[in-house]
């Protein structure tokens, strides 16, 4: 009955101070709602686990120096597996597995345009089992069905089965044709499942018992899964001792194939902890936690009379205790359940941008951006840290406080000052917070306003697909790809690229003939874009020198390059590029690339921030190259051009099981990137909003203890005639002081920030100019704060007669 009294009590106080309720309410929701989205990102891609048995054990084999293609993973050959598989004693299993697009058809159907085009993992049937999940239907891969002379099976995803099978009761034993062969469906995975990461398609992979040393390519994947007992850095030792081994036996072939470490498998792609994620996440849990505190300390000065009298009545310390912390609870709670719904609808609202952006990980099967358990203990824990932190100074002030001097200074409207001292630190420390949070954000902001993103003229006449290429006979291919093509009406011009332009894309370091680079020290790098001899035609790329890739450019005459205009003027400043040397890769020993061309620059970045300059492209001729995705262009001018019916059908015609996806204009893409560039700078933009309230939110504290701290003295100096003019002059000093060491503090950091994010992110603005800008328009935007949050309080209580302010309250 005792603490239903309490709480009743402290509902019909704050109900008193409504404003000052809801001021600490939304300090603590609106941290709470920034907060949830930035830790259910982390949490996914630093901390997520696979939702099956001893997922922890599973672990992803990743080396560094050499080019791979941007999947996240590391590919090996097949002598590098046998050699981990036959001599590594960490792990239960070594497996390995492919991961491709394949074409997926109903049967033997004859319609070239039926079909669907899904992620398929050619794997290890062990490597799949271990994972111990059952099918939802059938039976799971077997080691029978990848031993040569098998009947060829597959293995399909519950949503594929629904969707393309229509989820047919008799789909166990139907035949279907699947890359390019006609396989039986022996089984279908539980909805959710996509091991290893989003497949919808498994097919048993066939390796050989052996092989020599270079033999093979390197397309493996390797994933490891780990004997009990024993953890990630121990297996990390013994395959770098392996690794090392196989430097020296075949220095040739493996000398830079540096093994970087075993990672957890839901970090593959080398995120670790995301420790700049991590450490903004922090930054924002520690400003709530200081105004949050600052505000309830502030609260606590305008109870000190009311604690004094019932202390004086008998109330021990433990029981104002009690009624300090029900306070600072019912703030939390109400804070915690309005934060939960605006963090809800923060979360849906950056896995939208996620998405959007096609960050890769965000398709993993694991992937889980919602308010999950983990999501919801964490905000918990959370709140109740930030409760028993923010209750701490309020009782350690009562505590350290003698009774008869408490109730004396009540009173009086006044209070000790160590609280005072405490509430000045905690300000300071939130006002660098906040100059170092806010020039971080406002610059973002400034760059990505004047941030330029890439565009094609004439983008909205452009079409373009995903073609996964087979691996024999591409050369054939693509001109027959162009001659179906260009035989369709409407159509004028056709390319083939591994890159689009302004889609990003894997960069490769290179060296050349006119830089030395010194031994140790880190190769330049540019985007390499294999490309058709249509490719500069139809993207508007000028020619600026030299000649464009042609039929006398194959696999067995000189290896040639076409380098853009940025850099041949880095390389060759004062003289000609033509005829000079390129090396790709040059760790790996690549051959020497010959420039025969020099072209305008078109920018591979989907964005050039404030300015940038575009990175160097490289081109090759793709009839020199072996990929096996290339990106298809069509220059069709007509309006009324039905790209998503004719581009696949050509392309059937000329291979009914190549994999085509994608298919979209450009001027399509351009309008995502333009939209998900809009949703980063509102996402930046709220951010800016929060850091502001919050630092209004604590210099309003600061203000509110100001005043009841110097309600006595500002009796006395207007009943001795002193002008409400020269309180409120008084009133705003105090302030200015209090938060001067803050800024100075603060504006030193931001000072540092800025330049350091200017110079990483190369951005090619006067770095004077945007330190005064946004420098001077913090110092602005937390001076105009500073006033307002001192002069309103001020002006309330410069109002009162001085009588009045002498009798207190």
């Amino acid at each position: 009955m005792t603490t239903l009294y309490e709480l009743r009590y402290t509902l019909r106080l704050l109900s008193k101070n409504i404003g000052f309720s809801l001021l600490c309410i939304s300090v603590l929701a609106f941290g709470i709602a920034i907060s949830l989205p930035l830790y259910s990102w982390v949490e996914n891609v630093a901390f997520a686990k696979l939702p099956f048995k001893d997922s922890e054990r599973f672990v992803s084999f990743v080396q560094t120096s050499r080019a791979q293609e941007n999947t996240g993973f590391s590919r090996y050959d097949l002598y590098h597996f046998h050699y981990f598989n036959d001599n590594a004693k960490s792990f239960a299993l070594v497996g390995a597995w492919q991961n491709s697009t394949v074409q997926v058809s109903a049967g033997d159907a004859s319609d070239v345009g039926f079909g669907t085009a899904v992620q398929a993992a050619t794997i290890m049937p062990r490597l799949l089992q271990s994972t111990a999940i059952t099918p939802h239907r059938g039976r799971a891969l077997s080691e029978a069905d990848a031993e040569a002379g098998a009947e060829p099976v597959a293995l399909i995803a519950y949503a594929l089965w629904q969707s393309y099978f229509a989820g047919r009761d008799d789909i166990i034993g139907q035949k279907a044709r699947i890359a390019g062969e006609l396989r039986t469906i022996v089984g279908v995975m539980p909805a959710g499942f996509g091991f290893p990461v989003s497949q919808q398609v498994w097919l048993p992979l066939r390796l050989p018992a052996k092989s020599n040393a270079g033999e093979t390519a390197e397309d493996l994947i390797l994933t490891g899964v780990l004997k009990p007992g024993v953890n990630v850095a121990q297996a990390n030792t013994e395959i770098a001792l392996l690794q090392a081994q196989l430097q020296s036996a075949w220095p040739a072939l493996y000398e830079n194939s540096n093994t970087s470490g075993i990672f957890p498998y839901t970090n593959f792609q080398g995120n670790g902890t995301q420790s700049g994620n991590v450490i903004f996440l922090a930054l924002i849990v520690l400003l709530v936690t200081v105004n949050f505190s600052n505000l309830l300390v502030a609260r606590s000065e305008e109870r000190l009379r009311e604690l004094a009298v019932r202390s004086a009545l008998g109330a021990s310390n433990a029981r104002l205790a009690r009624d300090v912390m029900l306070e600072s609870l019912v703030f939390c709670v109400a804070g915690l359940l309005l934060g939960l719904v605006l963090g809800y609808g923060g979360i849906q609202l950056l896995d939208g941008i996620l998405h959007a952006g096609n960050t890769g990980i965000v398709n993993s099967f694991w992937w889980d951006m919602s308010m999950t358990p983990s999501v919801l203990l964490v905000s918990v824990l959370s709140v109740a840290a930030i409760w028993l932190v923010s209750a701490a100074l309020p009782l350690w002030h009562i505590r350290q406080t003698d009774l008869l001097h408490l109730l004396s200074q009540a009173g009086k409207g006044m209070s000790g000052s160590s609280s005072t001292k405490a509430s000045k630190w905690l300000v300071n420390f939130q006002l660098i917070l906040g100059c170092t949070l806010l020039t971080g954000g406002l610059l973002f902001a400034v760059a990505m306003s004047n941030g330029e993103l890439t565009t094609v003229s004439h983008s909205e006449q452009l079409y373009t697909a995903k073609l996964n290429l087979p691996q024999t006979q591409r050369p054939i291919l693509f001109s027959e790809l162009q001659q179906a093509l260009q035989a369709q009406p409407g159509i004028s011009q056709v390319a083939l690229a591994t890159l689009l332009p302004g889609s990003g894309g894997l960069q490769q370091a290179y060296s050349s003939d006119a830089v030395a680079i010194a031994e140790g020290a880190a190769y330049p790098s540019a985007y390499v874009n294999a490309v058709s001899s249509g490719y500069f035609d139809t993207v508007g790329v000028s020619l600026l020198e030299g000649r464009w890739f042609g039929a006398e450019d194959s696999a067995t005459t000189l290896p040639v390059t076409v380098v853009d205009q940025t850099l041949a003027t880095q390389l060759w400043p004062q003289e000609s590029a033509l005829g000079k040397r390129l090396q790709l890769d040059p760790l790996d020993k690549s051959e020497w690339l010959t420039v025969v061309g020099v072209v305008s620059n078109k920018a591979q970045e989907p964005l050039l921030i404030g300015g940038q300059m575009p990175t160097p492209v490289i081109y090759r001729a793709l009839s020199q190259t072996t990929v096996t995705q290339v990106q298809l262009l069509v220059h069709a001018p007509a309006a009324t051009f039905d790209y998503q019916t004719v581009l696949p059908r050509a392309i059937k015609q000329v291979d009914r099981d190549m994999p085509v996806t994608g298919v979209s204009s450009l001027a399509q893409l351009e309008q995502a990137r333009r939209k998900l560039n809009y949703s980063n700078s509102y996402f930046t933009l709220a951010i800016i909003g929060f850091v502001i309230y919050l630092t209004g939110a604590a210099t309003y504290g600061l203000a509110a203890r100001v005043v009841g701290r110097r309600r006595l003295q500002t009796g006395i100096c207007m009943a001795l005639g002193a002008t409400k003019a020269v309180m409120l002059r008084v009133f705003l000093k105090e302030g200015l002081k209090t938060v001067a060491v803050g800024l100075s503090i603060g504006g030193v950091l931001a000072l540092a920030l800025t330049y350091w994010m200017v110079a990483s992110a190369t951005l090619q603005l006067d770095a004077t100019t945007i330190i005064a800008q946004v420098g001077a328009l913090i110092m602005f935007g937390m001076g105009t704060i500073v006033m307002c949050a001192n002069y309103f309080p001020a002006r309330k209580l410069i109002a009162l007669e001085p009588a009045d302010a002498l009798r207190g309250e």
